[in-house]
């Protein structure tokens, strides 16, 4: 289950990743590293990811397939996080909404972002 949307720095500014107005701007969909740990057997196998402008709302929405093809002695789990990522395209300055129905992530351009990505909790 996808289950954390995010939005991605389009920029370097001063050594800080940041959002920046009138550049493609980047969301992406997927499971949190914190919520899964999978076997480092697991391969995303399919996934896709659709954003659609709405105002200053972008609703995104997406899946992924992951493929389970674990051997006998396969290593011990490692934490990952599949995700999918898509864009809206640029996106003028102001104050934004992402949503995929469920959660939602409120931000600014330009807006300094911790970790290249401001995800929702």
């Amino acid at each position: 289950m996808l289950n954390e949307i995010c939005v991605v720095a389009n920029a370097v500014d001063n050594g800080v990743l940041t959002l920046v107005a009138n550049q493609p701007t980047r969301v992406s969909i997927g499971v949190g590293v914190l919520q899964t740990c999978r076997p480092a057997c697991d391969h995303p196998v399919s996934s896709s990811c659709s954003v659609r402008r709405e105002g200053n709302t972008l609703r995104v929405q997406g899946h992924i397939t992951v493929d389970v093809d674990c051997p006998p002695g396969d290593p011990n789990p490692i934490c990952s996080a599949p995700l999918v990522e898509c864009t809206p395209g640029p996106l003028p300055e102001g104050d934004y909404v992402l949503t995929d129905g469920t959660r939602e992530v409120r931000f600014h351009i330009p807006m300094p972002l911790p970790r290249s990505r401001a995800c929702s909790p």
